[in-house]
């Protein structure tokens, strides 16, 4: 029956080539469903089929039952894989680079820095659930040497992570923990703890759950300023998350410049202003270069724009991207152009936290 649907279907993809005026794009992965349509591949799924048994008792109607479920669900399954595939694919934001536009993930140590009471378990978690934030809390509960058990999470069950410290005889799970969390929480072994005193107290932001619309692209070229998704493995440097968000600003053969005063200049004519520059302050005002980053204590950003007078030609089927939080994000600065088949479409829907972040994403 799956191979049935499957050929009814008849998803097949066309590579079509259409050069851009303005950076060369090249459109890709056009598909069409001929000709039979999905509602009408799925009306006679849902009527039970008949088989050839013997029996007229309750064997015969299991088997009738059984033989509908396990089509419905394999029809579900094939659906599920083909809008994910060609549609609309989830995505979480693995860092700050985008920020304030798209949040992504975060940990703050607010040990000793928060005056108020952490708040309970389900409040905590209710906050986690509407607003994506919750704290880690935990005390000791009796005196003692901080001791690592696990210097990775571990997985629990098989579903559930975990990582575990020991004070004393006692041993605490640190559930879902973020990575690098003993550095984070500023805990190394040895340290001593009275008890009742607050080991881990963190605040961690899950960030943006987002749909990205995957036919976009298929349909026309990105442009100028866009927010665009694309594979992490197309650079080759930084954290390897399966997809990267960052903003598109320049394409092939297009020689860019970053001055002094926080612009890209495209062929010393064009100026790309940051979209976040209102919104997020100083932070996020313009692009850096390499100088202009050093002043602002930050290094090693913007290896191929030294200084103002530098410069960096766009390669070949390439395209050039920044993140819009300039001083905390890792992009082309850095790795260059790369190639623009890696990109796979544009931010479109934040699905989750259920807060004002939900709703229609930023172009």
């Amino acid at each position: 029956m799956l191979r049935s649907l499957v050929a009814g279907l008849s998803i097949r993809l066309r590579r079509c080539l259409k050069v851009d005026r303005v950076g060369g794009l090249v459109r890709c992965g056009v598909f069409h469903i001929e000709p039979r349509t999905i509602i009408g591949r799925l009306g006679p799924l849902l009527t039970l089929k008949t088989e050839n048994v013997e029996s007229n008792g309750d064997t015969a109607v299991s088997r009738q039952v059984c033989s509908g479920s396990w089509e419905l669900i394999w029809v579900v399954v094939v659906l599920v894989l083909t809008v994910r595939t060609f549609f609309f694919h989830p995505m979480s934001i693995p860092s700050a680079s985008m920020e304030p536009n798209f949040l992504g993930r975060a940990v703050e140590n607010i040990l000793g820095k928060e005056e108020r009471a952490a708040p309970g378990f389900l409040r905590n978690w209710f906050r986690f659930a509407v607003y994506g934030v919750r704290e880690i809390h935990i005390q000791a509960k009796a005196a003692g040497r901080f001791e690592v058990v696990d210097q990775k999470p571990e997985a629990f069950l098989g579903i559930f992570e975990r990582q575990r410290f020991r004070i004393g005889t006692a041993v605490y799970p640190v559930w879902f923990p973020p990575a690098d969390l003993w550095r984070i929480a500023g805990l190394s072994a040895g340290a001593r703890f009275a008890a009742g005193e607050d080991v881990i107290r963190l605040r961690v932001r899950s960030g943006d759950r987002m749909m990205v619309n995957r036919l976009l692209f298929n349909l026309r070229n990105p442009e100028r300023g866009e927010s665009v998704v694309f594979e992490a493995e197309a650079v080759p440097v930084g954290p390897k998350s399966s997809f990267y968000l960052k903003r598109l600003v320049a394409f092939e053969g297009e020689k860019l410049r970053i001055s002094d005063g926080r612009k890209l200049l495209v062929d010393d004519r064009l100026e790309v202003g940051n979209p976040s520059a209102e919104a997020g302050g100083l932070q996020t005002l313009g692009y850096l270069n390499g100088e202009q980053a050093a002043m602002e204590g930050v290094d090693g950003i913007a290896p191929l724009f030294p200084s103002e007078t530098d410069s960096y030609v766009v390669p070949d089927k390439c395209v050039f991207v920044l993140g819009d939080n300039t001083q905390g994000s890792l992009d082309s600065r850095r790795w260059g152009g790369f190639s623009r088949n890696a990109i796979v479409g544009r931010p479109c829907f934040i699905f989750w936290p259920l807060s004002d972040r939900f709703g229609l994403s930023p172009r």
